[in-house]
């Protein structure tokens, strides 16, 4: 699961960024507090983020990490990498 907590701590990266997809703190969010429970450095970015956001922006970040972690959990079960 390392791998894939990599992957997501880089899509993250390229959303704070703008690099190859718009820049979208909200998604970026999403996706650090994805890889957050196993990346090392992952935590620390979203929490620096968070400085950056709204408190509305963090509740939709909230609720997009959500929706990506069902849709993870669900591709995952039905053997779709």
């Amino acid at each position: 699961m390392q791998s894939l907590a990599e992957a997501q701590f880089n899509l993250g990266l390229c959303c704070v960024k703008g690099e190859g997809t718009k820049q979208d703190y909200v998604e970026a969010y999403a996706w650090y507090q994805l890889a957050a429970n196993t990346r090392d450095g992952a935590a620390k970015s979203r929490d620096a983020l968070e400085k950056q956001m709204s408190s509305e922006q963090v509740a939709d970040a909230e609720k997009r990490a959500k929706e990506l972690r069902t849709e993870i959990e669900a591709n995952l079960k039905s053997g779709i990498k």
